[in-house]
């Protein structure tokens, strides 16, 4: 009898016969999703607003009415400014998941990592965060990078995150990530969309699956964005196969136009109503003074105070390690700013409050005016679609399930000469040395 009890000294019969294996009950996650500036936006609330119907105007004030003048007794003209209507529609945002029953069920089992089910559930809300960060840093036209150079048909070099010269293109971008390509030439029309095989972050280059030029061409200056489904052949979308140029809610590249590439804003021009405009201004020597600077235009063009009260100036680290290099020994202590709803905190250097965030543009310092910066939804918050009865709907055909999360909302800025950004300003550092990418 004794004979047929394993050797507890060797390992095979430890391993082989006596032990399987068993596992932490947790997924450990290396990258956390942390971004101040859509923090911040998210909890500003409505101000006010509601989106009624087909779009939300807003009637403005961008004219002085005159007629004060001092007289010999007679009374002067009666006189009227006339406003301004600024018109913006809401946006659809949408995150979807699918399971296998199946492999749900396995994944409740002793000795798994963890409750499957419950991991893509906080997936799906991770990548509901991703997308608002996205959005906020980005602009309407949804563009995620641009293409810098065509290596072969499943191979491309990208550059400019959000459209803007210089910033990494890589920091929404991951294994298995939807891209679809869209041909600059041609009028943004599609070429083809696939999913992203390999990433060279160094060499900023992508590798896909399949073609990401599909029938066409694709070349340096063409922009990739996000969509719903990967097709090779643009020639054979459906209505389902959607890419979001166009369909985002308007961001900072809309809501600041860092770049000027925008006629317009909320239907008016910009060149009929300089007052809508904010400060546009391009560095030359970054630091206190130059600082200074910029919060003195912003408030001799707006007519309004620039203080801690009223204002939150957001970069990325670089631009406000350089800052804090030029300020004398006072004003160079940190100190904790305001707490913003949802746990923020800002950093109070210079006498005002900073956000951090490394999704930021490197070059770009923006000063925001919390009283003009607005969310409204058309529908609360971002949640699960649950209208039916259930939150899940079965798949034809097959043994899962799915649902989506949605939000309806528009975000903009009521009043943007309160707001303003300084351009082109150089730091030092490498433009990727703070972005978020490994």
């Amino acid at each position: 009898m004794d004979s047929q009890i394993p050797n507890l000294q060797t390992v095979t019969e430890l391993s082989g016969k006596l032990l399987h294996e068993v596992y932490v009950d947790e997924v450990k996650p290396h990258l956390d999703h942390i971004s101040p500036v859509a923090g911040l936006f998210r909890k500003l609330g409505d101000g006010g607003y509601t989106m009624v119907g087909q779009k939300l105007v807003i009637a403005a004030d961008t004219h002085f009415s005159g007629g004060g003048v001092a007289t010999d007794g007679h009374l002067p003209d009666s006189e009227y400014a006339e406003m301004i209507r600024l018109e913006t529609t809401p946006a659809r945002m949408y995150i979807r998941r699918a399971v296998d029953d199946f492999v749900v069920a396995r994944g409740q089992t002793p000795g798994a990592f963890e409750n499957f089910f419950g991991r893509i559930q906080r997936q799906a809300v991770d990548a509901f965060d991703r997308m608002t960060t996205r959005h906020v840093h980005g602009g309407s036209d949804g563009t995620v990078c641009i293409v810098a150079e065509k290596i072969s048909s499943t191979k491309i070099r990208v550059k400019d995150g959000y459209g803007h010269p210089g910033t990494n293109p890589l920091m929404f971008i991951d294994l298995n990530t939807l891209c679809y390509a869209l041909d600059k030439s041609d009028s943004f029309k599609p070429l083809a969309a696939a999913r992203v095989k390999s990433i060279n972050h160094p060499e900023k280059i992508l590798e896909f699956h399949t073609s990401i030029e599909g029938s066409g061409t694709i070349a340096e200056g063409d922009v990739i964005v996000f969509g719903t489904r990967p097709l090779a052949n643009y020639a054979a979308l459906t209505s389902k196969h959607v890419h979001e140029r166009g369909r985002a809610p308007l961001g900072l590249r809309d809501i600041l136009d860092p770049d000027e590439k925008n006629a317009s804003y909320l239907t008016v021009s910009e060149a009929d109503e300089p007052r809508i405009n904010p400060l546009r201004m391009d560095s030359e020597d970054w630091g206190e003074v130059e600082f200074m600077d910029f919060i003195g235009q912003i408030e001799d063009r707006s007519q309004s105070p620039v203080t801690p009260d009223t204002h939150v100036f957001s970069c990325q680290r670089a631009v406000f390690n350089a800052l804090a290099r030029t300020l004398i020994p006072y004003t160079q202590i940190q100190q904790k700013g305001r707490e913003l709803e949802g746990g923020w905190e800002t950093v109070r250097i210079a006498g005002h409050d900073f956000l951090i965030d490394s999704y930021h543009t490197p070059d770009e310092l923006m000063a925001h005016c919390l009283e003009d910066y607005h969310v409204v939804d058309l529908d609360g918050e971002p949640s699960v679609y649950d209208k039916d009865g259930s939150p899940y709907q079965r798949l034809a055909d097959f043994d899962g399930r799915e649902w989506f999360m949605k939000h309806y909302c528009q975000r903009f800025a009521s009043r943007r000469n309160r707001s303003g950004v300084l351009r082109k300003i150089n730091t030092g550092y490498s433009p990727d040395k703070f972005a978020a990418v490994p």
